[in-house]
């Protein structure tokens, strides 16, 4: 057996968060380094995030019982003289810490849209989709070690497209790359790569970009070559290759069979979770260059479904890489890789549906992009803190949630308030409460609780979590 879900080797004295990594901490870790013109608009960023990540399901009034610090918040945010780019920065340098000494870490990008249509009284928003839906693009680059823990937000973009750039897409062939949308996954190398050179030589990681087939872009291939880091990207394009006009497609399917393994599909809309048998390809191709670009060298895998059921369409999976293919396990470990992508899919569902990210109102798409700065760290902590602990079991809960938030859980898990001199519980057992709170059922068989079912979890806590909270907790 080559493939292999996570395999979760890691260092024990390298945690993510330390036993007084409180919400509160957190923030002034990250955030308290932020460059705002003024010593006090810092201190307020950093009691902004803070509140933020304490009770992540409140709305930005719900976060605050004073006026006057809702006032303070909305102040903030409000101010011209600070940019979404001040608000972005301290995630995107702490991101880049967390990676130092580690041997590879994996830079994950994707975009998605935010909706907010029906916020008629926002000025400043743009076509998300069809003219009539209004909204902004958010386009993310989260670092994340090997075995799938992330590490944080590196590089964060958010923009409006101009209306009447809208549906220009035929005209994209007599375009730069450089003028169209699609250069977001260049930035994403070249600014990735950026971020890593505060890092001295030593401690600063083998980079593997991994993108989905919006990213088979062949100006993407020549910016992995000249950064020096590498690359695992879904093809979507059958390029034409340097061998008799061949295809690449056709040529990797074409090529020898490696291994052949049975694994596990996971259970999609309208089909049951299944067993199937897959085979493992793989070769070297010489890209045929486009005009005025050069040729490029690059390894292709495939993993294709041998005998679907009935009326299911096969898997076949096309990968184009950097990395490595002269060994069936190099190949496996190639694919292993790409299926870390998930995490940024669970990562944009946090800062959708988790944080409600479109559900917040405000008067222009600056400040929207201001507060999507602050929340798209919150989504990223709380992305850590659900595979922390599928790593790091035994951590004390107060790591990642408030004294008051774990009595509160426990009492309404048990029925009755923990006693004053009650421990923390470990973080595994917290996150269990928390999935049952969601409708996990906690057999042997479930394993941990998954984002979805986590974030049902937090939501009905916090909606009875003043019901639950006795006076004598605080």
């Amino acid at each position: 057996m080559c493939y292999k879900y996570l395999i979760l080797n890691y260092n024990k004295t390298s945690k993510l968060f330390s036993n007084n990594s409180s919400p509160k901490a957190w923030a002034r870790d990250v955030f308290g380094s932020a460059c705002l013109g003024d010593q006090r608009r810092t201190s307020r960023l950093v009691e902004v995030v803070g509140a933020l990540a304490e009770k992540p399901l409140n709305s930005f009034c719900q976060t605050y019982p004073k006026w006057r610090d809702t006032k303070a918040a909305y102040r903030l945010i409000e101010n011209k003289n600070i940019t979404p780019e001040q608000f972005q920065e301290p995630s995107e340098q702490a991101a880049a810490n967390s990676c130092r000494g580690q041997k590879v870490v994996l830079a994950i990008s994707d975009t998605t849209s935010l909706n907010f249509t029906s916020h008629r009284a926002t000025s400043g928003l743009g076509p998300i989709s069809e003219i009539a839906y209004q909204g902004i693009l958010f386009h993310s680059t989260i670092v994340v070690r090997k075995d799938g823990v992330p590490l944080g937000l590196l590089r964060q973009e958010a923009w409006v497209r101009d209306p009447k750039e809208h549906g220009k897409r035929h005209q994209r062939k007599q375009r730069k790359i450089e003028d169209k949308e699609s250069y977001r996954w260049v930035k994403s190398i070249l600014e990735s790569s950026e971020s890593m050179d505060s890092l001295s030589e030593q401690d600063r990681p083998y980079m593997i970009h991994i993108f989905d087939r919006e990213g088979d872009i062949y100006e993407v291939f020549e910016a992995i070559e000249d950064s020096g880091d590498g690359a695992i990207i879904r093809s979507s394009w059958n390029r034409k290759i340097s061998n008799e006009h061949k295809h690449i497609h056709d040529q990797v399917l074409n090529s020898r069979v490696l291994g052949r393994e049975i694994i596990d599909i996971p259970r999609k809309q309208g089909e049951r979770k299944r067993k199937t048998t897959v085979e493992y390809r793989a070769c070297m191709v010489m890209l045929c260059p486009k005009k005025d670009h050069r040729p490029i060298e690059i390894n292709v895998v495939a993993v294709v479904e041998t005998n679907p059921p009935d009326g299911i369409e096969p898997l076949k999976w096309m990968l184009v890489t950097t990395e490595p293919i002269d060994t069936l396990d190099e190949v496996c470990e190639i694919v292993r890789l790409y299926t870390i992508r998930w995490r940024i899919e669970e990562y944009h569902l946090i800062l959708k549906s988790g944080c409600r990210m479109e559900k917040v109102q405000f008067e222009t798409a600056d400040r929207i992009m201001k507060i999507l700065a602050i929340f798209a760290a919150v989504a990223l902590r709380l992305l850590q803190m659900t595979y922390q602990a599928r790593i790091d079991p035994d951590l004390p809960c107060t790591a990642v949630i408030s004294e008051n938030e774990w009595r509160a859980l426990q009492t309404y898990i048990q029925g009755k308030p923990p006693s004053p001199k009650t421990r923390p519980p470990t973080l595994k057992q917290a996150i269990l409460w928390i999935g049952k709170l969601g409708g996990h059922l906690g057999r042997k068989s479930d394993g941990m609780p998954g984002v979805r079912t986590l974030w049902r979890g937090w939501r009905d806590l916090h909606v009875n979590f003043n019901a639950i909270i006795p006076k004598n907790f605080n």
